[in-house]
């Protein structure tokens, strides 16, 4: 399992739909698969998935995205694409899908 923590300003809203476009627009195979959002606004969750060809198996990606104030949070963890039955073997899928939100996370630019 991967884990990246990003710090910004704007909304949970707005990088929740930032989140969304790069995800599901940098593979053909990614699907959001679940949405969780606070009434008051404060904390988005979402889940997406999307096939690895270099390990052959699935990757999930969970992004949680909470206001604090006076900064936006967000925390992604990607999990799955190993092969093996008791030891992580070929991490490289859930390591890829990751690193592709973090470097578009890098360029974000709230409005």
């Amino acid at each position: 399992m991967a884990q990246y923590v990003f710090k910004t300003t704007g909304t949970v809203q707005q990088l929740a739909e930032y989140i969304d476009s790069v995800v599901l627009g940098k593979s053909i195979s990614a699907s959001l698969e679940e949405v969780y959002e606070s009434r008051d606004g404060k904390f988005a969750m979402r889940c997406y998935e999307r096939y690895s060809y270099l390990g052959k198996n699935r990757v999930s990606l969970t992004v949680s995205i909470y206001d604090h104030d006076s900064y936006i949070e967000c925390v992604a963890m990607s999990s799955g694409g190993s092969q093996a039955v008791f030891l992580k073997i070929n991490t490289f899928g859930e390591s890829s899908f990751l690193n592709s939100l973090t470097s578009a996370l890098n360029a974000y630019k709230p409005l």
